[in-house]
C-alpha cells in the first residue's frame, strides 16, 4: 500500500501543471488529451518550463490577425517525462480506473491487477474512469465542446488560417495542414469547434454532422474561399471589370470525425477530505510561481536545456 499526503487526480494541463509546481504525486486513468488548436492565452508566460514565450498569429477571414499563446500539447509533452522521472507519476500509462473508498484509492491497472493509495487530502482535476464521486450536478444542459473534423475537396488552397463566427454552433474555424496522403503542402483542412449542450451535441439534428458540414462550406463561400476554376463568367466584358472574370466551384468538405469534450469535468461540492479544481493552466501558474523550486521542474529545466 502507498501513502501520500496530498494526490492529484487527473489527466488535464492544469493537473499535470499543479504536480509539477507543488510536487505532488499524480494519477490518472487516461492520457493527457488535447488537440493542435488548444492554445494557451496570449502572453502567457512558459520561459520558465523551457518553452519560449512566443504569441503567434492567424491570418483570419476578414484580413486581421488573431493573436494565441503557445499550444498547450508542448508544454505537457515536457512535463509528463520529468514527473515520471521525479517519482510523481507512480502508475504512469497503466491505471485504468480509480475508485473512491473513505481515504483509500484503489488502482485497477493494465492485466486487472489491483493497488491501495492511501491519501490524507485529494485535489480532483479529471474525473474520468473515476469511480465513488458523490452524484455530480452533471445534465444534459451542460456545455460541451465539439470538435467536428473535416477534409476539404474544394477550396483547399487560400491563406485564411482562422475564421471566428460568433455562434455557439461552429464559433470557431481552424485551418491546418491535412494528413492525409495525396494532398499538397499548399493544400489545408480544417477543424470546427462548437459550444452547445450536450443534448444538442448527441441528438439535435440541427447541430449534427450534417448541418456542420453545411453551415462549414456557406463559411467558407462568405469568406472568399473558392475551388477551382469552372470556367468563364459570360457575363463579365471588358465594360464589366467588377465583375469576376471566372467562374469557380464552391468550396467542398468531408466530414471525417466528431469529438465530444466535456468542459472540463461535471460540477461537484468540495467535502472531506476532498476538493475539485476546475482552475485554467494559466490561474495554476499563477497561483504557485512563487513555489516553482521542485525537483521535477530542475529535471524540466535540463530537459529544456538539452533540447537547444
Amino acid at each position: 500500500m502507498l501513502k501520500y499526503d496530498k494526490i492529484v487526480i487527473g489527466a488535464t494541463h492544469s493537473s499535470v501543471l499543479y504536480s509539477l509546481l507543488t510536487n505532488t504525486p499524480l494519477i490518472f486513468a487516461k492520457g493527457v488529451e488535447t488537440h493542435p488548436f488548444d492554445f494557451h492565452e496570449a502572453g502567457t508566460d512558459l520561459g520558465a518550463f523551457g518553452i519560449e514565450s512566443h504569441d503567434y498569429e492567424l491570418r483570419t477571414s476578414d484580413g486581421k490577425r488573431k493573436i494565441i499563446g503557445a499550444p498547450k500539447h508542448h508544454l505537457s509533452d515536457r512535463i509528463l517525462p520529468a514527473l515520471s522521472l521525479s517519482g510523481l507519476t507512480p502508475f504512469c500509462s497503466i491505471c485504468k480506473a480509480i475508485r473512491i473508498e473513505g481515504d483509500t484509492l484503489k488502482i485497477i491497472t493494465t492485466g486487472n491487477k489491483s493497488f491501495e493509495v492511501k491519501y490524507g487530502e485529494l485535489i480532483v482535476f479529471d474525473d474520468s474512469e473515476v469511480h465513488g464521486l458523490p452524484v455530480s450536478d452533471e445534465s444534459d444542459e451542460d456545455v460541451v465542446k465539439v470538435l467536428d473534423w473535416f477534409n476539404v475537396r474544394q477550396g483547399a488552397r487560400h491563406e485564411i488560417d482562422y475564421i471566428a463566427t460568433g455562434d455557439k454552433f461552429i464559433e470557431e474555424i481552424f485551418f491546418h495542414t491535412p494528413v492525409r496522403d495525396y494532398t499538397k503542402a499548399i493544400d489545408k483542412d480544417l477543424v470546427a469547434i462548437s459550444n452547445m449542450p450536450r443534448k444538442d451535441a448527441r441528438y439535435a439534428y440541427e447541430c449534427s454532422e450534417t448541418y456542420a458540414k453545411f453551415k462549414v462550406e456557406k463559411i467558407m463561400k462568405s469568406s472568399g474561399i473558392k475551388g477551382f476554376k469552372n470556367g468563364k463568367n459570360p457575363n463579365w466584358s471588358p465594360e464589366k471589370p467588377h465583375l469576376p472574370r471566372f467562374k469557380y466551384v464552391s468550396p467542398k468538405v468531408e466530414h471525417v470525425l466528431r469529438e465530444i469534450i466535456p468542459n472540463p469535468m461535471a460540477k461537484y461540492e468540495d467535502y472531506d477530505k476532498i476538493s475539485f479544481s476546475y482552475d485554467t493552466p494559466s490561474a495554476i501558474i499563477d497561483k504557485h510561481m512563487t513555489t516553482m523550486d521542485t525537483y521535477a521542474l530542475k529535471l524540466l529545466s535540463e530537459f529544456s536545456r538539452w533540447m537547444q
